[in-house]
């Protein structure tokens, strides 16, 4: 797991201690729902920008599926999977 990655992405999003917990317990934590750490859907469509920007690429919003980011380990398989335009 990239942890740098990880922690730039929700920055942003998510209080820096849960990011601490997240990062340093990934295994434990992988299968929260991004709204369990406080990611609510405005929060959302800014990770999805922030995602955007991060790999200043954009995201194919013809094939993209919500299910794709509702638990840590799917955003950060999404992320590094290249599901990005």
């Amino acid at each position: 797991m990239e942890k740098q990655l990880l922690k730039r992405i929700l920055s942003d999003f998510v209080d820096d201690k849960i990011i601490v917990k997240v990062v340093e317990n990934y295994e434990l934590y992988k299968n929260y729902s991004l709204a369990d750490i406080g990611i609510d859907s405005l929060a959302l469509m800014g990770l999805m920008l922030k995602i955007e920007e991060e790999f200043e690429d954009c995201i194919d919003y013809s094939t993209f599926n919500i299910g794709d980011f509702d638990t840590i380990e799917k955003l950060m398989n999404f992320i590094l999977s290249n599901e990005i335009c």
